[in-house]
């Protein structure tokens, strides 16, 4: 028998629809009902904070004890950074310093120590080079050998070895160069002495003295006291020479000298006045002769 189910009327549980309806200018529409949620909690703001001043050396003095604090070593760094780096490479130090042989080691192990910091094997392996000034001296090559082989006694380093040398060329440069200007000024007054009381008769009467003193045997004396080179000297010795030659060459080059025509223009002013005061009469030759002789010493 089957069961009529046309008028029973479907119950519904009080349940509460998930959705609601509404009217719109579209039509009917519906939307979907929000869903709680869980509400933010506030930001908080976090609190300001000042910035530290940058860490300076006067603040890392305070850190020490006054003892410490007052240590004249202090002012020759800027910043605590450079006392870092100050203390790195002492600690280095420290550990290159272990490596020192002891006083009383062998030879060979401060030859190998030496040998580390940078001295060669031999004086000649300084590869000294003279500079062009010095080469030319005779024996600067056995002397700056000298000084190589003092070098690397003293154990020095290619480049110590170099400093010493560059700064005993430098002096030895400048003391030439001092000599040769001293040469050149005293050869210059010299020559000048020589021109004015021998004028252009230099050669012929260097040449008379010369012959006297190898006449007298003195030549050699004179050379090696440095006389010969002395033109006061040679102008004494030219008058000597003058007097003491019989060779009419030296007699015309003395005459030629403006030392030798002073001595002739004085003898020749004496014969005129002692003429004039015993009362007679001066030649012509006389004036002549004098007159010449003025000519030629103010021409």
């Amino acid at each position: 028998m089957e069961e009529t189910l046309d008028n029973v009327t479907p119950t519904t549980d009080n349940v509460t629809p998930d959705v609601e309806s509404s009217d719109t200018l579209l039509g009917k529409a519906t939307t979907t009902a929000p869903e709680a949620t869980e509400t933010a909690p506030e930001a908080t703001t976090a609190p300001e904070t000042t910035p530290s001043p940058s860490f300076g050396m006067d603040a890392f003095l305070e850190l020490m004890d006054d003892d410490l604090k007052g240590k004249e070593t202090w002012k020759s760094f800027n910043n605590p950074a450079d006392v870092a780096k100050s203390y790195v490479e002492l600690q280095k130090l420290v550990g290159w310093k272990g490596e020192i042989p002891a006083k009383d080691d062998l030879p060979e192990a401060w030859d190998e120590f030496y040998t580390k910091l940078g001295k060669p094997e031999s004086a000649e392996a300084y590869g000294i080079e003279l500079p062009d000034n010095l080469k030319a001296m005779e024996g600067s090559d056995e002397r700056a050998n000298k000084v190589a082989e003092i070098a690397h006694k003293a154990n020095l380093t290619t480049d110590q070895a170099n400093e010493l040398f560059n700064g005993l060329f430098e002096m030895e440069s400048a003391q030439i160069g001092q000599s040769i200007q001293q040469a050149e000024a005293k050869e210059k007054a010299n020559l000048e002495t020589l021109q004015s009381a021998w004028g252009d008769g230099i050669q012929d009467m260097c040449d008379a003295v010369s012959q006297m003193e190898k006449k007298l045997g003195v030549f050699d004396t004179m050379e090696a006291n440095g006389l010969n080179n002395n033109a006061e000297f040679l102008v004494l010795m030219g008058r000597i020479a003058g007097e003491m030659s019989e060779s009419s060459t030296i007699e015309t080059a003395m005459s030629q000298t403006p030392a030798g025509l002073e001595n002739e223009h004085s003898e020749i002013m004496t014969q005129i006045k002692d003429i004039v005061r015993s009362g007679g009469k001066v030649p012509a030759h006389l004036y002549a002769r004098r007159d010449d002789l003025a000519n030629k010493m103010y021409k």
